[in-house]
């Protein structure tokens, strides 16, 4: 991993996935995130934490299910 890089994680106190830029690398080898849209970075990951990275990204791709959802319920 390096800095600018937007990797998927999961966060100590939420079983929830969390997709965020790397903003810092520690010597420590502990990793800092922040959401784009987010004013303050979250709290730092453990290398273990990280489960990926993301390599594509396709703008509007979500709409697909979206719309197939609004159809069928």
């Amino acid at each position: 991993l390096s800095e600018g890089d937007i990797i998927y994680y999961r966060s100590v106190d939420s079983p929830v996935p969390v997709v965020h830029r790397v903003i810092k690398i520690k010597k420590d080898k502990t990793i800092i995130v922040k959401g784009d849209d987010n004013d303050d970075p979250d709290d730092a990951l453990e290398p273990e934490q990280v489960r990926g990275k993301v390599v594509l990204v396709i703008p509007k791709a979500g709409w697909a299910s979206v719309y197939i959802r609004k159809i069928f319920t």
